[in-house]
């Protein structure tokens, strides 16, 4: 049995409005096609539409007519929708049934149609559009968003009603039916990824409706640099939705995707160390911008003179000179036996504790090397030096006893050379032992070095055998000196 052509027109009808979205324009393009191919007439065409919900009479709002708001009947199963539409509809069709007017009459159509249309799902929303056609979403005040920039004022205006609604998918519906699907994309993903967190998946969807992030402080930002910027402005903040996954979102769904993988990866390299996290994302939206730089409150760490086996301990004061947040790492840059810093790490700013143990360490020499703060882009060098002497009192014993000692061998060369004179039978056989001569022999008199003047004394023999007398006596007068001084003296004192 062939179909009619109203039953044609029915499938063509059903066939364009699969996508469930049909403009006044298409409705009236579908006119013409059911009067002029399919031949029939404006009212057969005016209840196809009608049965298939594409219009009502006068603007007929089928959801009210039963009793129910869009919003609350499709945030329900079918077969709830259906149980609740049939009951609504049983006692208003009864009540219009003793009309027998044609107001009556024309009640009853109404409800059955808004039965028909509530209780099939395609129908019913290709009614929704209808209804809705040049509105994105209204308010339950009766506001009404025709167009993004609208809806985000509205959203902002109503923030309570706004977060209800967008976490029960009735803006991601309502943008999917006024054909903004990439948006209504969007919505859907904000109540999939941030249902924990409420406030700020409606932050993210009104940046992504509206293009642009609007922190606390500074201005808006549309562009990678931009938003680098106002980072620097609201660190902390930023520091949250970095770690939340706000910037990843926004950037992902404002078609900057490189940017919103770069979010992804710092987050997930540095999951505790958050601050340094956030600069290296910052860093990717905009080299340009600066980099920390690290500065010690002294240009070098001099210990100065110490004994062996003594301990000393200098702090150095870390700080950042430069933009962002500094993040470096501490080391000694060539081994010193003895040296010991009290961290290796530094995040912002800090003191480093710099200790010097000097038991492994050799008196009588100075000792260098380098501490060096290093930063992904420089590194600051402090230069650490000291010198090693030996202990006052042993440093004392010895300058007591070499002037002693000292003044001994001056006396004895002296006696000697003026008893035997420079030459002669001692000066002879002691050549023949290996000296060349004993004038040669008692030319100088070496002794070994005093430790706090580096420097080895001598004592001169013959001939000047009175000179050697004056350098036995001022060495004498400088080992009792000396002796009385550092041991009697000091002993009573202390």
């Amino acid at each position: 049995m062939s179909k009619s052509n109203q039953e044609l027109f029915i499938a063509f009808v059903e066939k364009e409005a699969s996508s469930g979205a049909i403009t006044d324009d298409q409705l009236e393009t579908i006119r013409q096609i059911g009067s002029q191919k399919y031949k029939l007439i404006p009212s057969i065409i005016d209840k196809v539409l009608k049965d298939e919900g594409f219009i009502s009479d006068d603007d007929v709002n089928y959801f009210e007519e039963l009793g129910f708001t869009i919003e609350v009947l499709e945030n329900q199963g079918e077969a709830i929708i259906k149980q609740s539409v049939t009951k609504a509809h049983t006692p208003l069709y009864n009540r219009a049934l003793p009309l027998h007017n044609a107001a009556g009459i024309k009640k009853r159509e109404t409800l059955n149609l808004a039965k028909a249309v509530l209780t099939d799902p395609k129908k019913r929303k290709r009614h929704i559009y209808w209804l809705n056609r040049g509105i994105i979403y209204r308010f339950s005040n009766g506001e009404e968003a025709t167009n993004i920039p609208e809806l985000v004022t509205l959203m902002k205006k109503h923030t309570k009603e706004a977060i209800d609604a967008l976490y029960r998918n009735n803006i991601a519906q309502s943008l999917d039916r006024a054909g903004e699907k990439f948006f209504a994309d969007a919505a859907g993903a904000v109540v999939g990824q941030f249902s924990v967190d409420r406030q700020t998946g409606f932050m993210v969807l009104i940046a992504v409706l509206r293009g642009k992030i609007r922190l606390e402080n500074g201005s808006e930002a549309g562009k990678p640099r931009e938003l680098a910027r106002l980072i620097d402005d609201n660190w902390d903040e930023a520091k949250r939705l970095l770690y939340n996954g706000f910037f990843a979102f926004w950037l992902e769904y404002t078609n900057q995707r490189q940017f919103a993988r770069a979010a992804q990866t710092v987050t997930r390299d540095n999951p505790s160390r958050k601050d340094t996290g956030l600069e290296e994302f910052v860093q990717k939206l905009d080299p340009r911008i600066g980099h920390p730089e690290p500065e010690a409150n002294q240009s070098k760490i001099d210990f100065g003179r110490m004994d062996v086996n003594s301990q000393n301990t200098i702090d150095l004061e870390i700080t950042n000179r430069g933009r962002g947040f500094l993040d470096a790492d501490v080391q000694i840059a060539s081994t010193l036996p003895g040296l010991r810093i009290s961290n290796t790490h530094i995040q912002d700013r800090g003191v480093i504790s710099v200790k010097l143990d000097t038991s492994r360490l050799t008196p009588n020499k100075t000792y260098q090397t380098t501490l060096e703060v290093n930063t992904k882009n420089e590194t600051l060098e402090i230069p650490i030096s000291c010198y090693i002497t030996y202990p006052v009192q042993q440093s004392a014993q010895r300058v007591a006893f070499s002037g002693l000692s000292v003044a001994a061998i001056a006396l004895v060369t002296r006696l000697i050379i003026q008893q035997f004179g420079s030459s002669g039978w001692l000066g002879t056989h002691l050549t023949g032992v290996g000296f060349a001569s004993w004038t040669q022999h008692w030319q100088w008199v070496e002794w070994f070095q005093w430790p706090w003047f580096k420097w080895t004394v001598y004592t001169l023999g013959a001939p000047g055998a009175g000179l050697g007398f004056i350098i036995a006596l001022t060495s004498l007068g400088a080992g009792i000196f000396g002796y009385w001084y550092f041991f009697l003296k000091k002993k009573r004192v202390n």
